[in-house]
């Protein structure tokens, strides 16, 4: 487990984009939004995420399995490369990033959100502890000109 390195930034951001590349698809949402759209946005808040001690690279080797960030006591990013998925690694992030959270950091409580979509994410997350709090649905528009 490593934290944030600038010299890796963009394969923090492609392996967003594949982790939750069929996710998007599923959800009607652009592709490559992570490397192209939001690079800026999604690096600051990695790189705010690390200033805290709560930004959390998985490596194995030079293979980069996994990222996961928070924003002070919320989950907001666990992304595992699609090539890793189904192996396990999901769950040694969640414990590593839990028990830092918990044990290291003191939190009391640790909160997240997923898509209803992303059934994998709400396995993994119902099987380390967390419990369902609600179901919400966001509608996303688009002006255009008349």
């Amino acid at each position: 487990m490593k934290t944030y390195e600038d010299k890796h930034s963009k394969k923090y951001l492609r392996l967003l984009d594949n982790a939750f590349r069929k996710q998007n698809i599923e959800c009607g949402q652009e592709q490559d939004m992570y490397i192209n759209k939001y690079a800026t946005y999604q690096t600051t808040k990695m790189k705010a995420a690390a200033s805290d001690n709560s930004f959390y690279a998985f490596w194995l080797e030079d293979d980069l399995l996994g990222l996961c960030f928070f924003e002070n006591n919320y989950l907001d990013t666990i992304a595992v490369a699609p090539a890793f998925e189904g192996k396990g690694y999901g769950s040694k992030m969640m414990e590593a990033c839990i028990f830092d959270r918990w044990f290291v950091k003191n939190d009391t409580d640790i909160y997240l959100h997923t898509y209803i979509q992303n059934r994998r994410a709400q396995r993994l997350y119902l099987k380390h502890g967390f419990e369902v709090q609600g179901f919400y649905a966001e509608n996303t528009y688009l002006g255009t000109q008349f």
